[in-house]
């Protein structure tokens, strides 16, 4: 019996997961890659942004166990048009070596490529930690493919 409700706990823990993933899909306009994998887990949303956004616009991200879609909050209504999909495979996070940036931000690394990322201060140490504990889990099932 136990084995059976383990199972079916899991299997509603991935169609719960699987309708977030749908929603967060609809409310995206623009050239958003297909969210829904089967292997895909959301993990967390909230403001983050390029650093290169323009300061009139507000970035959202949304963060799965293998990517970061960075989108721009409408003005106006309560959606979100696409941006860019940075993938965590290869993914490392460093500092700025400012100080004010490094308050309200980092730089996610992914292979040779640096996206400076910024969001508010009292939220950077929880979008931090969870990228990397995303990043590790990666490399735990990856690691045969992912130098450490």
């Amino acid at each position: 019996i136990k084995e059976i409700t383990s199972f079916v706990n899991e299997e509603k823990r991935n169609a719960e997961n699987g309708a977030i993933i749908i929603n967060i899909q609809q409310g995206i306009r623009g050239k958003c890659p297909i969210l829904l994998q089967p292997y895909r887990k959301f993990v967390r949303e909230g403001y983050i942004q390029a650093e290169d956004t323009s300061k009139s616009k507000q970035g959202h991200g949304y963060l799965f166990n293998d990517c970061l879609v960075l989108t721009i909050k409408s003005a106006t209504k309560d959606e979100y048009t696409y941006k860019e999909q940075l993938m965590l495979t290869n993914a490392r996070i460093e500092a700025f070596k400012d100080e004010t940036k490094a308050k309200t931000g980092f730089i996610l690394k992914v292979g040779t490529k640096s996206y400076p990322l910024v969001t508010k201060q009292e939220l950077k140490t929880a979008w931090v930690k969870s990228i990397s504990d995303s990043i590790e889990k990666l490399k735990t099932i990856f690691s045969p493919t992912i130098s450490r």
